[in-house]
């Protein structure tokens, strides 16, 4: 595994995905939200996080597969999953914790981390890597197959 590339891609990939998240909340309704922590993240929002997350797995391991050093497998394509899930992680943890630390948003936060639509999406992001990795090792394996056919 290149874990620089790895890196690299699960960074572009979060920044993504966050991207579109901070775009997500502005169709979010406030309806009587008077401060950060009286918001209600309806399920709709999460639905687009698990599709997201899924697209943007499987666009981004495609890539780092793109790498000749790589053997897409389902154990590679398992291993970006869990680095990118590693780096969203870290990168959620140093955006979130002024606000939690200054006592905002603690309960939108913990509602947000603790439902169960989150970790889909967060499962969705890793077994869409798998499945990536597998394929194109299916995909590869095939290729090498009809090289030695033809010669």
């Amino acid at each position: 595994m290149l874990i620089k590339r790895a890196i690299l891609f699960s960074v572009f990939a979060y920044v993504i995905t966050f991207g579109v998240g901070i775009l997500a909340t502005g169709f979010i309704t406030l309806e009587s939200a008077e401060t950060l922590s009286d918001i209600i993240i309806p399920n709709s929002f999460y639905y687009l996080q698990i599709a997201i997350a899924g697209l943007v797995s499987g666009f981004f391991t495609w890539l780092y597969f793109r790498a000749r050093t790589i053997s897409p497998s389902l154990a590679h394509g398992f291993y970006f999953g869990l680095v990118g899930l590693a780096i969203g992680l870290l990168f959620d943890v140093l955006l979130f914790i002024p606000p939690v630390l200054s006592g905002e948003a603690v309960e939108t936060l913990l509602s947000f981390y603790l439902n169960p639509l989150f970790w889909v999406a967060l499962s969705v992001y890793v077994a869409v890597a798998s499945i990536v990795g597998f394929s194109l090792q299916r995909h590869h394996a095939r290729g090498r197959l009809e090289e030695k056919t033809e010669s």
